[in-house]
């Protein structure tokens, strides 16, 4: 939730919004580039928090949810997507020896639609931190205090610690 206007000037408010945004990019050069293209893009926020955290708290503490918020849903991601996929390969297998006791023909149509659901549920999580990154961008750009749930809290304990 937003709390308070903060009185920061327009380029405050850009830089801390492009930060935000920044997932955006990072969302749309994932796909086409199966993932790869991350490893670059959600860089972004980080170096937008390197510029600015001598300079700004405002855009220093935006940037640095920036790029929590980028980094949690992309390793997420691919944390999900791999563990499912093992799980999933390993049930398959199972489905298909059992076919041997006909146990399996019922198994293995159900194990390939969940693999399908699942995979398509996995989508969640990125399209979650784009929907957020969009509110936040938003809200920084009108000088607004935006909060990730959760995700704030722990930088503002990450920046007062390093005071």
């Amino acid at each position: 939730s937003k709390s308070k206007r903060w009185d920061v000037d327009r380029n405050e408010r850009r830089w801390a919004a492009l930060a935000h945004a920044s997932t955006l990019l990072t969302a749309a050069v994932a796909l086409p580039s199966f993932g790869a293209g991350t490893l670059l893009t959600v860089f972004i926020p980080l170096l937008i928090y390197l510029a600015f955290r001598n300079r700004s708290d405002y855009v220093a503490f935006h940037a640095l949810q920036a790029f929590t918020i980028q980094l949690v849903g992309t390793v997420g991601w691919f944390t999900l997507v791999l563990v499912g996929g093992v799980a999933w390969g390993l049930m398959l297998l199972v489905s298909l020896v059992l076919i041997l006791v006909l146990v399996g023909a019922v198994l293995f149509p159900m194990i390939l639609l969940l693999g399908a659901l699942a995979f398509v549920a996995s989508f969640a999580l990125p399209l979650g931190m784009v929907i957020y990154s969009i509110i936040a961008a938003i809200e920084t750009w009108n000088g607004h205090d935006y909060r990730y749930p959760y995700i704030a809290k722990w930088v503002e304990r990450q920046l007062v610690s390093t005071v």
